[in-house]
């Protein structure tokens, strides 16, 4: 009984310590020169600008790593030439 005790105090220290780091770009070094603050649970991500953008989702206010050019719709990158994000939802543009 005393190892079970022993097992599951070990276990809620680790636990705690695990959720109480910050993950976050501010403590992230990248050598491709850009970090993302990736959606909900700010997952930093380093990426290469040169190849994609940190877009902020025009839906939830979070970040996602999307193409250059591209913007976020509830997490899904998309061609803002051809697509507006609309109350969360991809919406295909008219052109003439």
């Amino acid at each position: 009984m005393a190892n079970t005790l022993n097992l599951l105090f070990v276990f809620l220290i680790a636990t705690s310590l695990f959720m109480c780091t910050d993950a976050s770009c501010a403590n992230v070094r990248c050598s491709t020169g850009g970090c993302c603050d990736v959606g909900a649970q700010l997952s930093p991500r380093c990426y290469n600008p040169t190849q994609q953008t940190c877009a902020q989702d025009q839906a939830d206010g979070y970040t996602y790593l999307c193409g250059l050019n591209e913007s976020s719709c509830k997490g899904s990158c998309f061609n803002t030439t051809e697509y507006s994000c609309k109350n969360g939802k991809l919406h295909r543009l008219h052109h003439i």
